[in-house]
């Protein structure tokens, strides 16, 4: 499992090295390689400029990794493990690159150019995120070395649907030996059946109570690898999308958090919208994107067109390196 490589994709900015030293110092603690992906995009400009010579052109692959390998040393200080140079759909490439090699985990950088966590490659790491080809972490500037001593935070839905999630987070926090969150967020009973009877007190108690014991079952099956860490556990009456996100308002030391891309068995773009970006908004943590391992469904496979006319099929054919 240590072989797995972290990427980084990059497109050579300097909002870019925020995920470049985030991922370089996660791969040092973990003992991973780091190798950074750079996508030249299908537009009329790179045509005109002649990138997509990258993909045949010999010459010009060698240069442009090269340009790669400059940045990333400019950004960490250090050469990477490898590089990856690709022609085609951002998000495409990225998640094709990453599923082949088996990657641990794609970091991408969140632009700090704004209070509303605009991230740096706009829709490639929205698509990303909402469907995720392997962990996704949005790294943010202020949150970007996770070697220090903040804690990591996990949300779970206590389902099938956050067990991979949950899995990642307690891993991460045993190999770094960070203090561990567990909390789950829903609304309560009582509050969706607001046009009904109200629920016997007995029932909302043993609704509470079936609530705690799915959450100390979740936590039981990782007694190995937590016993050597602190473990916080917390069940928070309201909407994943608030309850969440005040316990981050309130917990200023967590540095990372996990979520599953999916919650409550709700859609991808419910879960985008309502919790993972709220917290890559809300700029307190980096926040890590976890693929569902109950779901089958990946990136989209339809062809599509982009505006110049060339066929992304064409582009996003399959390259060797």
């Amino acid at each position: 499992m240590d072989d797995e490589p972290i990427f980084v994709a990059t497109d050579l900015s300097v909002q870019a090295g925020v995920a470049a030293r985030w991922a370089h110092r996660l791969g040092r603690l973990l003992q991973r390689p780091v190798v950074p992906i750079y996508v030249v995009e299908v537009s009329l400009a790179n045509w005109y400029r002649g990138e997509y010579e990258v993909r045949d052109d010999v010459h010009k692959r060698e240069e442009t990794e090269r340009k790669v390998r400059e940045w990333y040393h400019r950004e960490v200080d250090e050469d990477p493990d490898d590089v990856r140079v690709r022609v085609g759909t951002p998000h495409r490439q990225l998640g094709e690159v990453v599923r082949k090699h088996d990657a641990s985990l794609l970091a991408i950088s969140a632009s700090g150019k704004s209070k509303l966590g605009q991230l740096t490659f706009g829709s490639t790491s929205l698509e990303l995120t909402r469907k995720p080809p392997c962990p996704v972490a949005i790294v943010h500037p202020e949150h970007s070395d996770p070697g220090t001593d903040g804690d990591i935070m996990v949300g779970t839905d206590l389902g099938p649907s956050s067990e991979a999630a949950v899995a990642f987070a307690v891993e991460l926090s045993h190999r770094l030996k960070r203090a561990l969150h567990v909390v789950h967020s829903s609304q309560p009973a009582r509050d969706l059946l607001e046009n009904e009877p109200l629920l016997e007190p007995a029932h909302d108690q043993a609704l509470a109570e079936d609530r705690g014991e799915l959450l100390k079952r979740t936590l039981d099956k990782h007694n190995e690898e937590t016993a050597s860490v602190t473990v916080y556990s917390d069940i928070i009456d309201e909407p994943p999308s608030q309850g969440l996100c005040r316990y981050l308002e309130e917990h200023e030391v967590i540095d990372i958090t996990v979520l599953s891309e999916r919650i409550h068995g709700g859609s991808r773009a419910a879960l985008l919208s309502s919790v993972a970006m709220r917290c890559v908004q809300m700029r307190t943590s980096t926040v890590v994107v976890i693929p569902d391992d109950s779901s089958e469904e990946r990136l989209e496979q339809s062809l599509e067109e982009d505006s110049t006319g060339i066929p992304l099929e064409e582009a996003d054919r399959e390259q060797d390196t």
